[in-house]
C-alpha cells in the first residue's frame, strides 16, 4: 500500500490534506469509493509545476487532477501506482485473450460476432498507452499483449484473412463430404457457399448451376460439422414437391443423420407456428383453396349488396369509368341513351348483367381481393388514386370476407403467413431453428420475407439460394428487390456467385447471359459452361413452317431417348392435346412435352422449341396490361422496359440442354427476336 498526502505548504495553499491511497485493488481519493485499476484509462500521470506536482487520473466516470503535492512524494507515489496498474493489466491479460480466442474459435466469423469481438478487444486494449513498451511484461504476457495489439489494429482486411483461413480449413476437412453429397462433386464455389456462414448468406446462380445441390450440401455440412442438430434446421421451399425432394436427397445421402430436419413449404410452416401457439390446427377456408368457391362467394356478395341503392350507384360509377369492365362500344352507346331516358339504377345494373359487365366485375374483384386484404395498409397516395373508384367496393368486400372467415373459424393463406409472423415477432412462438435455409429465394414475397427476417433474429444464420435472372412471378407478389436488395433487408450478408452451369454449352450460355443482362439492374454474374458444345446455342426459325415440320427438323438431330420441350408465353399458343399426341406418335423414341414458360421453371429438356414470338398483347414480350388497380398493389414495377418479360424469355432459352429453337415471324419479329438476331450476328 502507498499513501500520498500534502505536506505543510500544500495543506496551507489547498486548505485540506486530501490523502490518496494506492493498493493492489485500486486507488482511493480521500474517503471516496475506491477506483479499480482496470477502470482507469491508462496509468496515472504526473504534472510537475515550479514548486508542487499534480497527479492526474482518468476513469470512465471522470477526470481528476489532484494538486499541491511535494514533487518527490508525488514522483514516488506515481511510480508505485504504475506498478500496481501494470500488475493489474498483466493479470487481466490471460482471461481477456481467452475470451477473444474463444470468439475466434466459434466457427466462421460472422459480422455480428466480429462486432462483438471488436468491442471486447477495444475494452481489453483500453488504457494501454500507445507507446507502451511490452518489454516491461513477463515473456508470456508479452506474447499476449502483442496478440491483443494485433487484434486492436484489425480491420476489414483482417476479417477477410480470418474468414479465408477458416474456409480453407473446413474445405479440406470436409472434402470427402462435398465430393460425395451429390451425384457429382460440388464445385469450388458451391463448397465455399456451403461453408460460408455470415449472419445472412445469399447464393446467386444462373440456370443449371446447381443451386439446390448447394443447399443440400450446406445442410449436410452443418449437420456433419456439428454446427446444428437436425431439429435446429429449417429448410423452406415454395412447393411441396421441392420440399420433399430436398428432404429425400438429404435422407438418401445422410440416412438417420438427417432425421428430424424440417423441410417445409411456407404454408406448412405458417400452419405449424399457428398450431404451436394456439394449440390446435387452423382450418383453411375453401375460399382460399378453391377458386370456384371464392368466385361464387364474391358473386353472392355482389348480389346481396346490389339490393342497396347506394351500392348500385357506386358499382355503376365504377363500370362507367372503367373501360375494362364495359361491354362493346355499341352496347355502351345504348346504355347512355337508356340512362338519359331515365332508366333507374336497378335497370342499368340488369343491363350490365346481360352484357357481361357484372361477370367481369366479379372476376376483377376475385383477383383484387387477396391483394387488397394484404397490402391495403401499405398503399401510398398514388396507389389510392388508382383505386379511388374501386376502393369503396373493395373495403366492403374485404370486411365481409374477413367476417366470414371469423364466423367460420377459418383462415386463408394471407392470415397464415401474417399470423405466423406476428407470433414469431411477439415472442409467442419461440423458434427452435438456429439455421434457416431458403430455396428459390428470387420468388419471395414481402410478407414471407418478413416472416424469415423475424425467425432469423433468433437464428445463427440465414442461407438463401436463388437467381434474380429467373424472378418471373411478380403477378403473384414476388418482389425482385428483396433479392437485389438482400443486404438492405436482412443486414450483413456474404454473397457467393456460382460460376458454372452444367445444363448447356457455352454458345447458349453466352447468348442467354448477354440477353438478360441488357437490363443493368440485374445482378452481374460470370457464368461458365461445364461443357463447351459445338452447336449454336440458339437457332431462329421462321413461323411460316408448320409446327410438325419444325419438330421433324429438331427430331432429326436428336438421339433416341432424348426430349423435346415445346414452350410458349401463353397456354393457347401451345399444341392442343390431340396435336401433341400426334407429334408423340410420329416420334415414338423421343419424349415430347409442352408447357407455358412460367410452368417450365425448374425443368429442362435436350431440345427446346419456343413458340409465339410475335408482337402485341399476346406476344413475347407481352404488352398485355394489368388492371391499374392490381398494378397499384403489386410490388413496384421496374424502370427497365419489359424487365420481367426479359427474365421470362431467359428462362425459356435456358431450359435447353443442347439447343433452343425460337420460332418467330421473320417479317414482323418481336423486339426480343430482333435482339437475339443482333446478338447472334455479333457473335458470328
Amino acid at each position: 500500500m502507498s499513501i500520498l498526502q500534502r505536506r505543510f505548504w500544500g495543506r496551507l495553499f489547498a486548505l485540506s490534506n486530501l490523502p490518496v491511497t494506492a493498493s493492489e485493488s485500486g486507488l482511493q481519493v480521500n474517503r471516496d469509493d475506491p477506483i479499480p485499476w482496470h477502470t482507469l484509462f491508462g496509468p496515472i500521470q504526473l504534472d510537475n509545476g515550479m514548486l508542487f506536482s499534480t497527479v492526474n487520473l482518468t476513469s470512465a466516470d471522470k477526470t481528476q487532477s489532484l494538486s499541491w503535492y511535494a514533487k518527490a512524494d508525488a514522483k514516488a507515489f506515481v511510480e508505485r501506482c504504475y506498478q500496481f496498474w501494470l500488475d493489474d493489466k498483466q493479470q487481466a491479460l490471460p482471461q481477456q485473450i481467452q475470451q477473444i480466442k474463444g470468439l475466434l474459435s466459434q466457427g466462421y466469423l460472422s459480422q455480428s460476432r466480429w462486432l462483438v469481438l471488436k468491442e471486447l478487444v477495444e475494452q481489453s486494449y483500453q488504457g494501454w498507452p500507445k507507446d507502451f513498451d511490452a518489454q516491461q511484461l513477463n515473456p508470456l504476457a508479452q506474447k499476449q499483449f502483442q496478440f491483443l495489439q494485433q487484434m486492436a489494429n484489425a480491420d476489414e482486411h483482417t476479417l477477410t484473412r480470418i474468414r479465408e483461413h477458416y474456409l480453407q480449413g473446413q474445405l479440406s476437412q470436409y472434402q470427402d463430404l462435398f465430393d460425395e453429397i451429390e451425384d457429382h462433386p460440388l464445385t469450388k464455389k458451391q463448397r465455399i457457399a456451403c461453408v460460408t456462414s455470415n449472419d445472412a448468406n445469399l447464393v446467386l446462380a444462373g440456370a443449371g448451376s446447381g443451386k439446390t445441390s448447394t443447399l443440400v450440401g450446406r445442410a449436410a455440412y452443418l449437420l456433419k460439422s456439428g454446427q446444428c442438430h437436425p431439429g435446429q434446421m429449417l429448410i423452406m421451399a415454395f412447393g411441396k414437391q421441392a420440399a420433399n425432394e430436398i428432404g429425400e436427397r438429404l435422407h438418401n445421402k445422410l440416412g438417420n443423420d438427417a432425421k428430424g430436419v424440417n423441410c417445409s413449404t411456407f404454408h406448412s410452416l405458417g400452419m405449424a407456428i399457428i398450431t404451436k401457439v394456439e394449440g390446435k390446427l387452423p382450418k383453411v377456408s375453401d375460399l382460399a383453396t378453391k377458386p370456384r368457391a371464392l368466385t361464387a362467394w364474391v358473386g353472392q356478395h355482389l348480389t346481396e349488396h346490389l339490393k342497396q341503392p347506394e351500392y348500385r350507384r357506386t358499382l355503376l360509377r365504377l363500370i362507367e369509368q372503367d373501360p375494362s369492365l364495359q361491354p362493346n362500344k355499341k352496347a355502351m352507346e345504348q346504355y347512355r341513351k337508356m340512362k338519359q331516358l331515365g332508366l333507374d339504377s336497378g335497370g342499368r345494373i340488369q343491363f350490365f348483367k346481360l352484357q357481361g359487365s357484372i361477370k367481369k366485375t366479379t372476376k376483377l374483384l376475385v383477383e383484387l381481393l387477396p391483394e387488397f386484404k394484404q397490402y391495403r395498409l401499405a398503399l401510398g397516395p398514388m396507389q389510392h388514386q388508382e383505386l379511388r373508384n374501386l376502393k369503396p367496393i373493395l373495403v366492403t368486400l374485404v370486411e365481409a370476407y374477413n367476417r366470414h372467415l371469423r364466423q367460420q373459424d377459418e383462415i386463408d393463406f394471407i392470415d397464415m403467413i401474417d399470423k405466423a409472423h406476428r407470433y414469431v415477432r411477439s415472442g409467442k412462438f419461440v423458434s427452435p431453428w438456429t439455421h434457416l435455409l431458403v430455396d428459390e429465394f428470387q420468388d419471395i414475397s414481402r410478407p414471407r420475407a418478413h416472416l424469415i427476417r423475424a425467425l432469423n433474429r433468433h437464428a445463427d444464420a440465414l442461407f438463401a439460394v436463388g437467381d434474380d435472372w429467373q424472378s418471373i412471378y411478380r403477378f403473384t407478389g414476388s418482389d425482385i428487390s428483396l433479392t437485389t436488395g438482400f443486404r438492405e433487408f436482412f443486414g450483413p450478408t456474404s454473397q457467393t456467385n456460382l460460376d458454372i452451369t452444367f445444363r448447356y454449352g457455352d454458345a447458349l450460355n453466352q447468348i442467354s447471359t448477354a440477353f438478360v443482362c441488357k437490363n443493368p439492374a440485374q445482378l452481374p454474374k460470370q457464368v461458365k459452361s461445364f461443357s463447351q458444345g459445338d452447336n449454336p446455342g440458339v437457332v431462329l426459325v421462321d413461323d411460316s413452317q408448320p409446327l410438325d415440320k419444325i419438330v421433324v427438323a429438331v427430331a432429326s438431330r436428336a438421339k433416341p431417348g432424348e426430349s423435346i420441350y415445346l414452350l410458349a408465353r401463353f397456354g393457347f399458343q401451345l399444341p392442343k392435346g390431340d396435336q401433341l399426341a400426334q407429334l408423340r406418335a410420329q416420334h415414338p423414341t423421343l419424349s415430347i412435352n409442352s408447357d407455358t414458360v412460367h410452368a417450365s421453371k425448374g425443368k429442362q429438356a435436350d431440345w427446346v422449341i419456343v413458340l409465339g414470338l410475335s408482337n402485341g398483347h399476346h406476344g413475347f414480350p407481352s404488352t398485355k396490361p394489368s388492371h391499374p388497380a392490381l398494378e397499384a398493389m403489386l410490388p413496384k414495377q421496374e424502370h427497365y422496359a419489359h424487365a420481367e418479360e426479359r427474365r421470362l424469355f431467359y428462362v425459356a432459352l435456358t431450359r435447353a440442354k443442347r439447343q433452343c429453337f425460337v420460332v418467330a415471324n421473320s417479317e414482323q419479329p418481336s423486339e426480343f427476336v430482333r435482339e437475339l438476331h443482333q446478338l447472334l450476328t455479333d457473335k458470328d
